[in-house]
C-alpha cells in the first residue's frame, strides 16, 4: 500500500473521557468517532473500548488509552513503511501459511487426544510408576502429620484441649473431636495423612524462623496466642525437605505424567494409522 505520513492526533485526556462517555454506544462509527488516522487506517472509540480492560479507574483508563493509541500509531507507521519497502513477501507468506497449518494440525491432534485419552490411570498403574520413579520425586519443603487447632482464649475447655491434642489415646482423640466441633474456630486432624508445611505455617501467626526443618526437628508442639486466639499444633510425623514424596503426595504429579504419556502414545498411533491408511489408499506415494 502507498504510505502517507499525515497523522491526526486528539488529546489523550479527551480521548479517554470521550471513550468512557460513549460506552454502550453501538451506532455505526462516523468521523466523530475516529480517534486517530494513519494513512487509510483509522482507530475508533469502539476499537479502544474493545481493548480496554474491565474495571479500570478513570486515571488508569487514561493511562491505558495513551499507551494503546501510541502503540497503534507506531504499528501503523512501521506497517506502512514495511509494506512500501518490502515488495517480495513470498517467504513471509510461506511462513504464515506454514504456521497456520501447524496451528490447525496441533488443534486437531489435541481434540483427537481429548476424545480418545480420557480414562484416568488405574491405582495399580500409579503405584507401579511410583515404585519405578519415586527417587525422582522429592519434597521441596517438610511434610508433617498432626493436629491443628484454632480456638479463642476464653474457650471453656481450652485446658482440656491442651491435654488431649498431645495424646494419641483413642478416648482422648474422641473427646478432642467432640469438643473442637463445638468450641474451636478451626480444627484439622491430619495424623492419618501428610500435609505440606506451608499449608500449616500460614495458619499460625508465629515466627518459625528461616529454616522450617530445623524448627520441626526440635519442636513437637506449638502453643501460642495472638490477638485473643490460641493456636495449637501437635506434630506426630515429620519428613524433612528433600525426602522421597509419599505416594499420596506424589499421586497428582504421577497422574499428570501418565496422562501426558498416554496422550503422546495416542498421538504416535494416530500418525501411524493415518500414514498407513494413506499408503494403502494410494493418497501417499513414496518414490
Amino acid at each position: 500500500m502507498k504510505f502517507r505520513i499525515p497523522v491526526r492526533y486528539i488529546p489523550f485526556t479527551a480521548i479517554a473521557v470521550g471513550m468512557l462517555a460513549s460506552c454502550g454506544n453501538h451506532t455505526v462509527p462516523d468521523e466523530r468517532d475516529m480517534l486517530v488516522k494513519v494513512g487509510s487506517a483509522t482507530l475508533t472509540r469502539q476499537d479502544l473500548q474493545k481493548a480496554m480492560p474491565y474495571g479500570l479507574t478513570p486515571e488508569d483508563s487514561t493511562k491505558f488509552a495513551k499507551a494503546f493509541i501510541t502503540g497503534w500509531i507506531e504499528d501503523e507507521i512501521i506497517d506502512g513503511l514495511a509494506q512500501s519497502n518490502i515488495h517480495d513477501t513470498r517467504e513471509i507468506d510461506e511462513m504464515v501459511a506454514d504456521y497456520r497449518r501447524q496451528l490447525i494440525m496441533r488443534e486437531y491432534r489435541r481434540r483427537m487426544s481429548e476424545q480418545n485419552v480420557n480414562a484416568a490411570p488405574s491405582p495399580d498403574e500409579i503405584k507401579a510408576y511410583y515404585e519405578a520413579h519415586k527417587n525422582e520425586m522429592r519434597t521441596t519443603e517438610p511434610l508433617l502429620k498432626g493436629v491443628y487447632i484454632k480456638v479463642t482464649d476464653g474457650a471453656p475447655h481450652l485446658n482440656d484441649m491442651r491435654k488431649w491434642y498431645r495424646s494419641d489415646k483413642a478416648d482422648d482423640i474422641d473427646r478432642l473431636d467432640k469438643t473442637c466441633a463445638d468450641d474451636a474456630v478451626s480444627y484439622d486432624y491430619f495424623r492419618d495423612r501428610w500435609v505440606e508445611w506451608s499449608a500449616v505455617e500460614t495458619r499460625i501467626p508465629y515466627d518459625f524462623g528461616q529454616n522450617p526443618d530445623q524448627f520441626l526437628r526440635t519442636h513437637t508442639y506449638v502453643d501460642t496466642s495472638n490477638g485473643g486466639i490460641t493456636y495449637l499444633l501437635a506434630v506426630s510425623g515429620y519428613l524433612p525437605s528433600g525426602s522421597v514424596k509419599p505416594l499420596e503426595i506424589a499421586e497428582p504429579e504421577i497422574k499428570e505424567r501418565l496422562m501426558a504419556a498416554h496422550r503422546m502414545d495416542y498421538d504416535r498411533r494416530l500418525i501411524k494409522e493415518l500414514y498407513d491408511n494413506g499408503v494403502k489408499s494410494g493418497e501417499i506415494v513414496v518414490y
